[in-house]
Parts: structure tokens; sequence; C-alpha cells
């Protein structure tokens, strides 16, 4: 009975935010530009909980080289007083899949999202943030070698938040 009634409570509390937009990256001197999608969520006054970030870019040069990057991590949120405003912080782990050229490969790393938020009403925001990354291990799809590698990828965005 406590169980469902604890549940029953967070249900209730629970704050989330996705937003879904445009983007433009610079990832291993490329510049992409592609649709970004970010979630937080937040459980009762609790500022700090969860983000998932995720981009799927595209070359300029050519459209056939793609990534499609996802951080998972925790978030920390700042609510203004006087404003229908915040600001969001996350840090956590990035997972990449780089299809560039003939350099497939699948990435790990650390990366983090810092943006603001504006409440246009209760249900709809506008969101300007930035994503950045650390790519420290690959996996070459073409023939399955791990090795260590660098590759920094910043990436800032504009979207259109959703409230739930």
């Amino acid at each position: 009975m406590s169980i469902v009634l604890i549940a029953g409570v967070a249900a209730a509390s629970f704050d989330g935010l996705t937003g879904v937009g445009i983007n433009y990256e610079y990832r291993d001197g490329e510049n992409m530009w592609g649709l970004s999608s970010q979630t937080f969520g937040y459980v009762g006054t609790c500022p700090v909980e969860y983000f998932i970030g995720i981009n799927a870019d595209f070359a300029f040069s050519d459209v056939s080289d793609f990534t499609i990057g996802m951080i998972v991590g925790p978030s920390y949120r700042y609510v203004f007083q006087n404003v229908p405003m915040s600001i969001d912080v996350a840090v956590g782990l990035s997972l990449s899949g780089e299809w560039i050229d003939a350099d497939d490969f699948f990435g790990l790393g650390i990366g983090g999202y810092l943006g603001a938020t504006y409440y246009m009403t209760d249900s709809i925001a506008l969101m300007l943030g930035c994503t950045l990354g650390y790519d420290m291990l690959a996996v070459d799809l073409n023939t399955g070698d791990c090795s260590f590698y660098g590759n920094f990828y910043v990436s800032p965005s504009i979207a259109v938040g959703f409230r739930y």
C-alpha cells in the first residue's frame, strides 16, 4: 500500500520537459547540421534529476555523412523566481555513432549540456543550449578494432520545449 502511495505522489509531482529543435555541430573538422532533442525530468522540488540528449547531424558537404549522438546523465536545474525561466546543466556518458567517409565508428566518452529555458506558457517553452562532448574510445565498425580516440564536438541548438 505504501509503495503505491509513494509512486502516486511521485507521479503527481513529476516535472518533465522535452525539446525538439535544430542544431549546428562541429565534429572532427566537419561542419554539420541536424535535429536535436533534450529531455529533462525532475520529481517534486528536487533540482537534480536526469537528462537525455540526442542529436542526429548531417554534413553540409555530403548528407550521406552523418552522426547520431546521445548523452545520458544527471542534470541540475536552477529556476528563477521572478522570471519564467530556468538554467539547466547536465553531465554524463556520451555515446555516438559516426558514418563519415569510410571512417564508420562507435564512440564512447563524456559530454555535457548547458542551456536556458524560457517558459512561454505552462506547457510550451523556448530552449537555447549547447552540447559539448569528447569521445575518448572508438570501435571501428568496419574492422572491430578498439582504440583511444580524441574527438571533441560542440553543438549549439534552439528548440521548442513541451512541458508535461
